[in-house]
């Protein structure tokens, strides 16, 4: 689109430009989706004075060429497509994935990273999108479950790159959003801006379902243990619960829980669960040690 070919539109928009300028300088908003940039310019048309034959086109077009305003685009969900969003300034790459995918919400490492619980800025970024609800598989049998946790694990092969972050993108089971918030992080560099992501509780009990997704079991029990003044064994309990999962990941739960120092009465709630089966806490092709109690195979070479 050239907005030279009518200068008069054109000079009308550096009139408005100032007005525009301030609007954004002032929000807190720093990224917008296509559709909502076009709405928010519908919606200050008059205040902004922006000349009636202007379309949001003409004007964003405008704006990411005389101001701020930059297009940014991403990759979808998918992995495969991309979609285009806009920002003022430079927000943080959290910002411009909630943005792109807004009913979506960060997970594992990503979550624990946002909860303190590890020590560095993890190297790649997990972004939950909730399967559609549907019936769960059948009922377990033990030598499914042992074959199962002898092979490699799933993992997403949903991987998008922005910049030099790797982007999976997770296709979860789903849950109704069960302990998802929307809370404001303080990113470096960035500021503070409201993001979804899973609760404590949720974050526990999602690593312990994909230690792929967490840098594998040691880094669980060491999250585990980094959060142990602040988790409610009843309170996981309860979720595991509410999540209804096929798996008796509330072994590994617990197990976890355990390793953390939590006292045998504070896992009263999990070693009510059923303990028909006996589980694994992470899938591994080696050797394994079995722990009893929890009727749980951990890695035979995992230090503690």
């Amino acid at each position: 689109m050239d907005l030279t070919a009518d200068p008069i539109k054109l000079a009308r928009l550096k009139v408005s430009k100032a007005a525009m300028h301030r609007h954004f300088e002032a929000s807190t908003q720093r990224t917008f989706g296509a559709v909502e940039l076009a709405a928010l310019i519908e919606e200050k048309a008059v205040a902004w004075r922006l000349p009636a034959n202007a379309s949001p086109r003409d004007v964003i077009e405008f704006l990411t060429q005389n101001s701020k305003l930059k297009r940014i685009t991403l990759p979808r969900h998918s992995g495969n497509a991309s979609i285009s969003i806009f920002t003022w300034n430079t927000p943080s790459i959290y910002q411009l994935l909630q943005t792109s995918h807004p009913s979506s919400y960060f997970t594992h490492s990503t979550a624990l990273h946002f909860h303190k619980l590890s020590s560095t800025s993890p190297a790649a970024i997990y972004l939950n999108t909730e399967q559609r609800p549907r019936q769960q598989d059948g009922e377990l049998q033990q030598h499914r479950i042992d074959s199962a946790f002898r092979r490699h694990p799933r993992v997403t092969q949903s991987v998008g790159h922005v910049d030099d972050t790797r982007v999976h993108f997770v296709n979860g089971m789903h849950t109704g959003a069960a302990g998802v918030i929307e809370q404001e992080v303080s990113i470096a560099g960035v500021g503070a801006s409201p993001l979804r992501f899973t609760n404590l509780s949720r974050t526990l009990i999602d690593i312990v379902v994909r230690p792929a997704y967490s840098g594998g079991a040691r880094e669980v029990i060491n999250a585990y243990k980094a959060a142990r003044d602040q988790t409610s064994p009843k309170e996981l309990a309860d979720l595991l619960s509410q999540l209804n999962y096929i798996y008796p990941y509330h072994q590994s739960v617990g197990y976890c829980l355990e390793q953390a120092g939590h006292s045998q009465a504070s896992l009263r709630a999990l070693k009510r669960l059923p303990r028909e089966f006996e589980f694994y806490l992470v899938h591994h092709r080696g050797d394994f040690k079995y722990i009893p109690e929890w009727r749980l195979h951990i890695p035979a070479d995992l230090e503690i």
